[in-house]
């Protein structure tokens, strides 16, 4: 990623995460939709108009990142049995 926030709009935008979440989907499974919940709430704090270094630097980020690995684990451990959205996994077959 070049910058904070095209992370953001990658994981939020691009991937529809944001409609989803808008629209009550559950995303992958109740626990992934809540943690995503979480992350876009813990981005939603961090001043992007700054250099690069103090994003990084940025207290806020550390809760970011923690939730973001969080979000990363859960998403592993998912059945995807309640997904009401079609995402898919790299590497598997598209449903």
């Amino acid at each position: 990623m070049s910058s904070f926030v095209e992370a953001v709009n990658n994981v939020f935008d691009d991937a529809s995460v944001t409609d989803a979440l808008q629209d009550d989907q559950i995303i992958y499974d109740q626990k992934v939709t809540a943690a995503l919940r979480e992350l876009d709430d813990a981005v939603g704090p961090v001043n992007e108009y700054r250099d690069p270094e103090e994003i990084i630097n940025d207290p806020l980020m550390q809760v970011v990142r923690e939730k973001a690995a969080r979000v990363l684990e859960l998403i592993k451990a998912s059945k995807r049995e309640a997904s009401t959205v079609g995402f898919w996994r790299r590497g598997e077959p598209e449903k």
